[in-house]
């Protein structure tokens, strides 16, 4: 299935949050776009005032295990063309699960920079 090599990161970000038991539809109303695609992430985030959405510029925020991080030119050179989930915080870096690092699933160490295009946390027991 040549045309999903490389570009399944927001697909396995959605799999590991239904595996959570969180209860969302592929498509949210709030979104462009299926949750199979970056943007539509941020888009539902921004959209839905239960969810909460961050700046990665936020110096106040910190971020959880269990959020998920938006990414801008990670690999693409646009923005949004990144997602995972923060399993880890520190001072200068998180740890994160990500899908389609070179095509395979990975932990990861991301430094805290301009790469980052906000945090979405979306709260325990949430239901669409």
């Amino acid at each position: 299935m040549d045309e999903a090599n490389g570009l399944w990161c927001a697909a396995f970000v959605y799999h590991c949050v239904i595996l959570a038991g969180f209860k969302i539809p592929v498509r949210p109303k709030e979104s462009s776009c299926s949750l199979a695609g970056c943007v539509a992430w941020e888009e539902w985030a921004q959209a839905d005032n239960r969810i909460e959405c961050h700046s990665g510029n936020d110096d106040v925020f910190e971020p959880a295990a269990g959020d998920i991080v938006l990414f801008d030119r990670v690999f693409n050179n646009t923005d949004h063309d990144h997602i995972g989930i923060v399993l880890e915080d520190y001072d200068d870096y998180i740890i994160t699960a990500e899908g389609n690092v070179e095509n395979v699933s990975r932990i990861l160490e991301r430094k805290k920079d301009s790469h980052i295009r906000a945090y979405i946390r979306i709260p325990d027991n949430f239901s669409y």
